[in-house]
């Protein structure tokens, strides 16, 4: 769960990344995370993308 201490560090990082980058692209927040992230006011307003540890480690059957 994000509350609005961590969503006001999140956007100072990102801000601090723009200027320090002298960037003009878009950025994006993406949280990696184990067990995703609620869904609640700040979530909405400053991330942009969640990924999952399911998402990042999948079982495949073995070829033999």
């Amino acid at each position: 769960m994000i509350d609005k201490a961590y969503a006001d560090a999140l956007i100072a990082r990102r801000e601090t990344f723009r200027r320090v980058t002298r960037t003009r692209k878009t950025l994006f927040t993406t949280l990696v995370t184990s067990h995703g992230v609620a869904a609640n006011k700040h979530r909405q307003a400053v991330v942009d993308a969640a990924v999952t540890m399911d998402a990042l480690f999948v079982r495949t059957p073995r070829p033999y």
